[in-house]
């Protein structure tokens, strides 16, 4: 065992370097470290998609990592372990709005099926194309939960659109916040 010196509030150095309650500076720097690293994925779609029921989740089906706390599965973004915050937004670019008489879509973001109160309404006005974005929502989950992308188009039946692919028009961006 190593001769340590005690200092003032339990705080003592020894060979193994400064400690407070038994839990050593490296091991205080080193949480620390792993909190400033960033955990996002931005999950897109890479062609663009016909809307051809009332509800639709969309399946992207490409995605821009950086951390390992989320991944892309089966159209959806699932959240790791440890993770209790995500911070997330949407990106949605709608074809033939104006064109095919649309009055309007609703796009929502989900989590395991249920929407998180982050939706957004586009309205039929008189353009071809639109894009409608969710600004940034604070979202509690645990492992496992998944985040999802889902449109609502009343009359698709008669009044066709499409969602345009690539990650500049119709995206998914998940942040973990707090691990």
């Amino acid at each position: 065992m190593a001769k340590s010196i005690k200092l003032k509030n339990n705080t003592y150095i020894d060979s193994t370097g400064v400690s407070h309650n038994r839990d050593t500076l490296k091991n205080k720097l080193d949480t620390i470290d792993t909190k400033l690293n960033k955990n996002i994925l931005m999950a897109y779609i890479t062609d663009t998609v016909t809307i051809n029921n009332e509800w639709q989740f969309l399946n992207y089906n490409a995605y821009q990592r950086y951390g390992n706390k989320l991944w892309l599965e089966n159209g959806r973004v699932y959240i790791g372990a440890g993770v209790s915050k995500i911070r997330v937004s949407a990106c949605f670019f709608a074809e033939d709005i104006h064109s095919n008489n649309v009055n309007y879509l609703w796009y929502f973001i989900h989590k395991n099926g249920n929407s998180e109160e982050a939706t957004a309404i586009q309205s039929g006005v008189a353009v071809h194309f639109q894009t409608t974005t969710i600004s940034d929502v604070i979202i509690d989950v645990t492992e496992g939960d998944y985040i999802a992308g889902l449109i609502n188009h009343p009359c698709y039946a008669t009044h066709p659109i499409r969602i345009r692919g690539g990650k500049i028009n119709t995206r998914l961006f998940v942040e973990v916040i707090e691990w």
